[in-house]
């Protein structure tokens, strides 16, 4: 296990295994992962035994250049530094959500064990594709995750809100699909809508909806380009008319319909809201960024929620690497 400081809060590296692969649908591939040293991340992420969901707690798995076998970083000098070196020494890290974690048997002790569910982007796997595709039970990777004493890297905080909305593409459904399960347990929300858009139907989530929430599933090979379903469910939901839909389609701000709040920076593709402000409605959005563009115009500009209210997150953009 490496561990540092030097940037800030602890970043801990830690090696596992691969336990298990499952094609789940065209689009989804889980895998598992275990390691003793899993148990130096935050409780908030793997628990600390039985089965606990995430939210939308993310890690960042740690893809070797190619023809190269995975090593564990250097990280003595701090994340960012190791971070600075070039892309094909210290190869690509790419971010996914922890799905869910428990503790398994490990020899003659437990440990953590996490579920990993990697979207498989038809047009172009990616080096985090092409992992998942290859990956194979036995097999080492290293993992980046938050220590002990630190929080989980997360953005889902709605407080105590009476109204909450959610929105996702195929990148966002693992923690969709985690909050869902979430809400059965705690939530003071008096309704909840959330809307998953994947691209085909085989790759509709079955998920068990809890008291007061509504679980809108779209497939893409029946609404149309990317983010087209999701934008005319959304405003559906927040009971907004068809010109709004036509505007953020057309990449255009939509007109006011009510509230009078600031327009959205065009340009900013990621904040958090404040988990404990008092608010009557929290939005979560996340996804590819031209789609959470349009998604949140849509709230804030069209709806007036205050922006203030909006978490929203660009997990990518079309035609652009992430790591």
């Amino acid at each position: 296990m490496t561990q540092t400081t030097a940037s800030g809060p602890t970043v801990i590296c830690a090696q596992v295994t691969v336990t298990g692969v499952h094609q789940l649908s065209p689009t989804f591939r889980r895998i598992t992962v275990a390691g003793p040293e899993l148990a130096e991340f935050s409780t908030n992420v793997v628990g600390t035994g039985e089965r606990i969901t995430c939210r939308d707690a993310y890690i960042k798995l740690l893809v070797a250049p190619e023809d190269a076998e995975p090593s564990r970083p250097e990280l003595t000098m701090g994340y960012r530094a190791w971070f600075a070196q070039p892309q094909e020494q210290r190869g690509y890290l790419r971010t996914y959500t922890v799905r869910c974690a428990e503790w398994v048997a490990w020899g003659q002790t437990h440990v953590p064990e996490l579920t990993l569910d990697f979207v498989l982007h038809a047009e172009d796997h990616g080096p985090g594709g092409t992992w998942a595709l290859n990956a194979e039970v036995g097999q080492t990777a290293f993992i980046l995750g938050p220590g002990q004493d630190e929080p989980a890297w997360a953005s889902w905080g709605p407080g105590r809100a009476r109204r909450i909305v959610a929105v996702g593409d195929e990148t966002a459904a693992p923690a969709l699909l985690s909050i869902i399960e979430e809400l059965q347990e705690n939530t003071t929300a008096q309704r909840v809508d959330v809307i998953v858009e994947v691209p085909t139907r085989a790759d509709l989530p079955d998920v068990v909806v809890p008291p007061e929430t509504t679980v809108h599933t779209l497939a893409r090979s029946d609404s149309g380009a990317h983010g087209t379903g999701s934008v005319r469910e959304l405003a559906h939901v927040l009971e907004l008319p068809t010109f709004c839909v036509a505007d953020v389609l057309a990449g255009r701000r939509p007109e006011r319909v009510t509230g009078s709040v600031p327009t959205v920076d065009p340009e900013q593709m990621w904040e958090v809201a404040d988990p404990e402000a008092e608010r009557d409605t929290y939005v979560f959005l996340a996804g590819e960024a031209a789609s959470v563009k349009a998604w949140r115009r849509l709230c804030v500009d069209a709806a007036g929620i205050p922006k203030e209210n909006v978490s929203f997150m660009g997990y990518w953009r079309r035609g652009h690497a992430e790591s």
